[in-house]
């Protein structure tokens, strides 16, 4: 859901993790760890809805956010 149209292999490249990796988090097999989980945040994917399934897919006000600490 996150990828939006983006390929796998596309997706996995802007988080700096392997496609198959990648696969294996979508197919729920494997549980990412925190490199990619930092990386998912950084898109201002929540990392809870990600782990859990539960509370808002996005960060809310991510976009703020980054504007804010850039500016800083």
């Amino acid at each position: 859901m996150v990828r939006g149209g983006k390929t796998q292999k596309e997706f996995a490249q802007e988080l700096d993790i392997s496609a198959p990796a990648l696969q294996k988090y979508e197919l729920n097999e494997a549980v990412p760890g925190g490199f990619a989980l930092s990386k998912l945040s950084e898109k201002g994917i929540n990392v809870n809805w990600i782990l859990t399934g539960k509370g808002s897919r996005y960060i809310p006000n991510c976009n703020e956010q980054l504007l804010q600490e850039t500016t800083l």
